[in-house]
C-alpha cells in the first residue's frame, strides 16, 4: 500500500478488511431471501383467496319488472355458495338486487339461472360475486 493510500485511510476510516466485506455479502443474503419468501407467501395467500370465479353467460328481459340472469361458477366441487345478483338500468343504476343460495355442487363448473324482481325498467343483469355460504 502506498502512503497516499494509507493516509487517505488514516484520514478517512476506510478500511477494507475482508471480514467485513464477508459479513455484508452474508447480510445481503439474508435480505434477500427473506424478500423472496414474503414475495412467494403473499402470492400464494392471493391466489388461494381467489379460488371462486364467476361469470355471466346471458340475461333475458322478462318484464318491466322482471329480468332473469344466466351464470357460470368455478369453484371447488362440495362447496355450498352464495351469489349476489344486480339488475341495471340504462345509466348503470341498480333497479334490482337478489341473492341465490347454491347447494354444493359435484362438478367445479356449473351454469346457473335465477329471476330478479326489479323496480323499474332493467336493461342488463350480472353476477357480482359468489362466496361460500356458511
Amino acid at each position: 500500500m502506498s502512503s497516499h493510500e494509507r493516509t487517505l485511510q488514516e484520514r478517512y476510516g476506510v478500511r477494507n478488511s475482508p471480514q467485513k466485506r464477508r459479513w455484508a455479502l452474508v447480510g445481503t443474503v439474508v435480505v434477500a431471501v427473506g424478500f423472496i419468501a414474503t414475495v412467494i407467501w403473499v402470492a400464494f395467500a392471493f391466489v388461494s383467496s381467489q379460488s371462486i370465479k364467476t361469470n355471466t353467460l346471458s340475461y333475458t328481459h322478462i318484464s318491466d319488472s322482471e329480468i332473469s340472469v344466466t351464470f357460470s361458477v368455478n369453484a371447488a366441487p362440495g362447496t355450498p355458495l352464495e351469489c349476489s345478483l344486480e339488475a341495471l338500468n340504462s345509466v348503470r343504476a341498480q333497479v334490482g338486487y337478489k341473492v341465490v343460495h347454491i347447494p354444493a355442487q359435484s362438478e367445479r363448473l356449473t351454469t346457473h339461472s335465477a329471476t330478479i324482481t326489479t323496480q323499474g325498467s332493467a336493461v342488463s343483469g350480472v353476477v357480482r360475486k359468489c362466496e361460500k355460504a356458511e
